[in-house]
C-alpha cells in the first residue's frame, strides 16, 4: 500500500503544478511536455504491472488498436505532434485514477498544504505578470507568461477546481478565486467564462452551506459578476461576435457568432458520413479533420468538439469508448455519494459545454482537474450528510432525555 501510495503521490504531484507550469509555458514552452512525458509512462508502467480487470484490459487493447488504424490512416506524420497523445492520456489517467482510487484519495487528504501551496505560486506569478507587457496580446487580452489565452484559461479554471476542493475544510479559500476569475474575464475564451461562472457559483453554493443563504448571497453576487463582466476585454469579444450588419443572414449571424464552428462542424460531419463503413467505424487518422476544416474555413484547426473530433480520428468505436471512459472516471470519482440537483447537473456541464464547445480531452489541464472537480462535491455532500446525521442523533437523544424525565 505504501508503494501504490507513493506512486500515486509521484503523480499528482507532478499533475497539481501543471497550472503553475502552464503559466510559465510562454518562457518555456516545453515544460508541460516534459512533465506529461514522465506521469504518463509511470501511470502506463504501473497498469501494466498489475492485475487488471478483463473489462479494463479489453479497453486497453482497444485503444491500442483504434492507434494502431489511426497511424496507418494518417498519410505521413500526424500536422501536430501531441494528437498522438490527447486521447491515450486520458483513458490511461482515467484507469490509473481506478486503480490507485484508495491511494488518489490518501493523497488528497493528506496533500492539502501542497494544492494550497501550488494555488499561491500561481496567484503569485499572475500578479508578477501583471505588471509585464508581454503579458498581454493583441486586443489587450491578457495571457500571463503563458503567451496564449487558453492556456491561462484552462490553467485557471484547474485553480478554481483546487479551490473547489479545499473550501471544504475552509471557507475562507474562497478568496483565492479572486485572481482566476480575473484571468478568465481578461481573456478572449467565452466557453472558458462559461465554465469559470458555473464553477464560482459551485464554491459559492458550498460556502454559503444551504440553498437560502445561497440564493440571498447569489443575487447580489451576480449583479456584481455581470457588473465586471459587462466593463471586460471579454465582453468585448461577446459583442464582436453578435454584432451584425442588417443585411446580413441567418447563416452569416450563426457563423460569426459559433466563430465559423457551425461552418466547419458541417464539413467535418459531412467528411465522416462520407467514409466507408470501417472508417466510420475506426476513424480516418489524425489528420482528416484537419484538412477537412482547411477546405471549410480555410485554417489548420481541430474540430473544436470532442464528439467530432474523436468520430474523425478514431470513429464511432473512439466515441463509445470515450463514454465509457469518462463514466468510469465519473463513478470512481463520485465514491458512492449522492450527488443531485444543481451540483451535479454544473458537474456535468463543465465537462460538456467544454467537450461541445472548445474540447476537452484535448487540454491536459481540463482532464487532470476533472477528478478535483468531482471530488470536491463528493465530499461536501458527505459532510453535508454527516453533519445531518449528527444532528439527527442529537435530536433523538434529546426526545429520549424528555421521555425519562
Amino acid at each position: 500500500m505504501g508503494h501504490k501510495t507513493s506512486l500515486t503521490s509521484i503523480v499528482l504531484d507532478g499533475l497539481m503544478i501543471l497550472p503553475v507550469t502552464t503559466l510559465l509555458q510562454g518562457l518555456i514552452p516545453s515544460i508541460n511536455k516534459i512533465i506529461f512525458t514522465a506521469v504518463f509512462i509511470i501511470m502506463l508502467l504501473d497498469l501494466l504491472a498489475n492485475k487488471i480487470r478483463l473489462k479494463d484490459m479489453l479497453a486497453i487493447c482497444a485503444l491500442c488498436g483504434l492507434y494502431i488504424w489511426a497511424i496507418i490512416k494518417t498519410n505521413g506524420m500526424p500536422y501536430v505532434f501531441n494528437d498522438l497523445f490527447y486521447f491515450a492520456f486520458f483513458c490511461i489517467y482515467t484507469l490509473f485514477i481506478v486503480y490507485r482510487q484508495k491511494a488518489f484519495y490518501t493523497y488528497l487528504e493528506v496533500k492539502k498544504k501542497y494544492v494550497l501551496c501550488v494555488i499561491s505560486i500561481w496567484s503569485i506569478i499572475v500578479l508578477i505578470s501583471l505588471f509585464s507587457s508581454t503579458s498581454y496580446i493583441k486586443g489587450g487580452y491578457f495571457v500571463s507568461f503563458s503567451g496564449n489565452v487558453f492556456r491561462l484559461a484552462t490553467a485557471s479554471v484547474y485553480i478554481l477546481s483546487m479551490v473547489l476542493l479545499l473550501v471544504n475544510s475552509n471557507k475562507k479559500y474562497i478568496l483565492y478565486t479572486i485572481l482566476p476569475m480575473y484571468c478568465i474575464f481578461s481573456g478572449g475564451s467565452r466557453t472558458y467564462l462559461a465554465l469559470s461562472m458555473v464553477l464560482f457559483m459551485m464554491i459559492l453554493y458550498m460556502v454559503c452551506g444551504n440553498r437560502k443563504v445561497f440564493v440571498m448571497i447569489s443575487i447580489p453576487m451576480i449583479a456584481l459578476l455581470l457588473i465586471f463582466l459587462l466593463n471586460s476585454n471579454i465582453m468585448q469579444k461577446i459583442l464582436e461576435t453578435v454584432q451584425v450588419q442588417k443585411s446580413s443572414t441567418n447563416e452569416e449571424f450563426l457563423r460569426n457568432f459559433t466563430s465559423s464552428r457551425s461552418v466547419f462542424w458541417e464539413a467535418d460531419i459531412k467528411a465522416y458520413q462520407a467514409g466507408n463503413i470501417f472508417e466510420k467505424l475506426f476513424g480516418y487518422g489524425f489528420n482528416h479533420v484537419y484538412d477537412v476544416n482547411v477546405a471549410a474555413v480555410h485554417a489548420k484547426i481541430y474540430a473544436h468538439n470532442d464528439f467530432i473530433n474523436i468520430a474523425l480520428n478514431f470513429g464511432m468505436a473512439g466515441v463509445v469508448l470515450y463514454l465509457i471512459i469518462f463514466k468510469k472516471m465519473y463513478d470512481v470519482c463520485k465514491k458512492n455519494s449522492k450527488i443531485k440537483g444543481v451540483l451535479n447537473w454544473g458537474i456535468i456541464f463543465i465537462w460538456l459545454f467544454n467537450a461541445m464547445f472548445n474540447m476537452f480531452y484535448t487540454y491536459f489541464c481540463s482532464v487532470a482537474a476533472y477528478p478535483f472537480l468531482v471530488i470536491g462535491v463528493s465530499e461536501f455532500i458527505k459532510s453535508r450528510e454527516m453533519i445531518k446525521e449528527k444532528q439527527n442523533c442529537k435530536s433523538a437523544i434529546n426526545i429520549l432525555s424528555e421521555e425519562i424525565e
